[in-house]
């Protein structure tokens, strides 16, 4: 019965890992940018206000995801820069931090990088995970365009080239919206 039951489990995850890789919204999830109030592991307070008027990638993982997230931020980041999009794109990384009890939660941020540039929202009551439904043990990154609409998600693990360079096309479409990088406006102003 217990086989059966991790059978049942382990096929649900598949099929709903699957899904969100497909780009398939999840029931009940948010389709736009909610509404937050979270800090980050220096105790500053973001709110989804501070990320309208700009695409934004956002990075959600868990415990187990969070060995992922890294790799895609830093992927995304370096193709953004390379391309002259990286002041256009929002790039921001969240914690999914439910459950880890209260008396820990020092030694817990002190995990999180120490660069003040390298800050993540440490989503203490998964109210990201849970409005976006984050994959569990995977990172989870949605695509939000200016007006805070949810335009494309995927759950991945390891560096996929194509997933990374379909992933760059939708951001780097949103970036753009009929204007140059602003690398090249600068050559062309000199």
């Amino acid at each position: 019965m217990a086989a059966m039951k991790r059978l049942v489990g382990t096929t649900c995850l598949t099929f709903v890992t699957l899904l969100a890789a497909a780009g398939v919204p999840l029931v009940g999830a948010a389709s736009t940018l909610v509404s937050f109030e979270i800090q980050d592991q220096f105790d500053h307070l973001h709110t989804d206000a501070e990320f309208a008027g700009r695409p934004l990638v956002l990075f959600g993982s868990d415990r187990k995801g969070s060995a992922f997230s890294g790799r895609w931020v830093e992927a995304v980041r370096e193709a953004l820069t390379t391309a002259g999009h990286a002041e256009t794109i929002q790039l921001v990384e969240a914690a999914d931090l439910r459950g880890v009890p209260f008396f820990v939660k020092g030694s817990v941020k002190k995990k999180f990088p120490r660069e003040p540039a390298a800050w993540v929202l440490l989503d203490w009551r998964g109210h990201l995970a849970r409005s976006y439904g984050f994959t569990r043990d995977v990172c989870s990154i949605l695509l939000f365009d200016p007006d805070g609409r949810l335009t494309y998600r995927v759950a991945v693990t390891e560096l996929d080239e194509e997933v990374l360079s379909e992933l760059l096309s939708k951001v780097m479409a949103l970036s753009s919206d009929g204007e140059e990088p602003a690398s090249e406006r600068g050559e062309r102003e000199r």
